[in-house]
């Protein structure tokens, strides 16, 4: 199950899902409430939890890892919790020369 608010990081928490769980028949996720703590909470009590994934951008650009997400999640629930670092998405601009 992921957790995000907002439609784009709806979307954007969603993408490693094919990747990571490309033979996985249950994997769901819905829009939370905006602190990901108590977003997380709720999302249990609508579907039976197996294992939990949290992704999260690396070291201290995370609000969420600052905020001691992972190992709150896990102290609170009796399931596995697996956290995801989501890598930074690279772009090039038109004055950059990319080599052949």
């Amino acid at each position: 199950m992921i957790l995000a608010h907002g439609d784009e990081r709806h979307e954007r928490a969603l993408e490693p899902v094919g990747a990571i769980c490309e033979d996985a028949d249950d994997i769901a996720g819905l829009v939370g409430d905006p602190d990901p703590y108590t977003s997380t909470m709720q999302g249990i009590q609508f579907f039976h939890i197996d294992d939990i994934l949290i992704s999260t951008l690396g070291g201290e650009r995370s609000g969420w890892l600052r905020a001691d997400l992972v190992e709150r999640v896990r102290r609170a629930l009796n399931c596995p919790v697996e956290h995801l670092v989501a890598e930074e998405a690279t772009t090039t601009t038109p004055d950059t020369e990319v080599p052949a």
